[in-house]
Parts: structure tokens; sequence; C-alpha cells
């Protein structure tokens, strides 16, 4: 597996933001579709804004897998299926599953420069997230 991804599913898995060093270079754009922000995070210092609000402090547990990959150039698309226990959600049906494609353009040092993020729920997980990220901020959602 590419060396950016390892550092990026340890991130995610591990809780480890420091990790997020190795995966993008400093002004490294991270784009989400669909958008989990009103518009892409810009720079390192970002990203790692975002992953602290929300991908660490809303998700326990996480396993990132990768399905296959292909890297040509200095481009490299990523297939991958996540699943992470999110307690703001219902007691005892918290497990959100996630499957998505990464296309990444990639710096002379194999750090990510720009990623462009595919991820698809079901309906339904995504309606009882988006209710609980209002009842906790109802000004953020």
């Amino acid at each position: 597996m590419h060396r950016a991804l390892v550092f990026y599913q340890q991130a995610w898995e591990q809780r480890r933001i420091e990790l997020l060093d190795e995966c993008f270079t400093e002004d490294a754009v991270y784009v989400f579709r669909p958008p989990a922000l009103a518009r892409p995070c810009n720079g390192l210092a970002e990203i790692k804004r975002y992953w602290q609000d929300r991908v660490l402090s809303e998700q326990e547990s996480a396993r990132f897998t990768v399905l296959r990959t292909v890297e040509i150039g200095r481009q490299l698309w990523c297939e991958w299926w996540a699943e992470a226990a999110m307690p703001m959600l219902r007691p005892g049906n918290d497990v959100f599953s996630m499957w998505g494609v990464m296309i990444c353009d990639l710096a002379a040092d194999g750090k990510f420069k720009r990623l462009v993020e595919y991820y698809f729920w079901d309906p339904q997980q995504r309606e009882r997230l988006q209710k609980a990220r209002q009842s906790a901020s109802p000004n953020e959602a």
C-alpha cells in the first residue's frame, strides 16, 4: 500500500492527528464529495482542524480498509471501505459504514498534494447523523 495511505489509515484508526503530517503537504487541498464542509480544507492546519472537529470527535473504533489502488505517475486512486462507532447516534445502533474513492495528486515526496474524496453511506445513516449534529450544535450542522 502507498506510504501516505498507510499513515492515513493509522491516523484514522489510532486517532493520531499528528500522523496527518506524513500524509499531506503543508499546502495540501482536501475536497469532500458529498461536501462535509461548505468549502475544501486548504492547508495542513485546516485539514487537521477538520479531522479534530468532525472525524476524531465524532468517531471511535474506526476501521479503514483499502480495497484497491491504482497509481499512475503522480496520481493515486484508492477505493476504500470504513466503519466507525459514532456515539452521538442512537445507542445500540451507532455503527456508521462508508464506501469511498480517493483521487490523490501526489507531491514529489509521495504526500497528498490534493485529495478529492467521494464517499457514500446509507441515506438513513446520513439523516441520523445530520439530526445528531443539529442536536449537538444547532448552528453548525
